[in-house]
């Protein structure tokens, strides 16, 4: 079986299929890193000399990625926040977590354009909440959280 971008193989698996049933759940993959549509085509050849036999074209597209950042704070406004939990939300679902520094930064990376909110949880404290960080096509700084107590 040879798998590659508009039909150009770049990788290929061999397998003896003869008298027995092929393994369920084989799986074959290719990761792009960079962000763009592909055309993607997969061929399977019998023993040779027999030719490949092509699936049709499938469009895959890879989304560009960004990054949101912010600051977490005291009600002061200037105090740090250190280890408080960050959620990037959709809705009401936790896309990523991560946790704030000694700085009170943070920061979430590889975020596909959508809309979420920002939340921020540290006992003890209190945050307002944030209107939604938009993503569409650069990065997003300077979503900023206070504590209100």
């Amino acid at each position: 079986m040879q798998w590659g971008a508009a039909g150009v193989p770049n990788t290929e698996v061999s397998t003896d299929l003869t008298d027995a049933r092929p393994t369920v759940g084989r799986t074959i993959s290719r990761t792009y890193t960079t962000a763009g549509t592909y055309t993607i085509r997969h061929a399977v050849k019998d023993n040779d000399p027999s030719p490949y036999v092509y699936s049709g074209n499938m469009q895959v597209t890879v989304p560009s990625t960004y990054s949101v950042s912010g600051k977490v704070t005291r009600l002061d406004g200037t105090t740090p926040v250190s280890g408080a939990s960050m959620r990037l939300k959709k809705g009401s679902g936790v896309i990523k977590i991560t946790t704030t520094n000694a700085s009170g930064d943070y920061t979430f990376t590889n975020v596909v354009p959508d809309n979420y909110t920002v939340q921020a949880i540290k006992s003890g404290l209190t945050f307002a909440v944030e209107p939604p960080a938009v993503v569409i096509n650069s990065n997003i700084t300077g979503v900023n959280l206070s504590s209100t107590r």
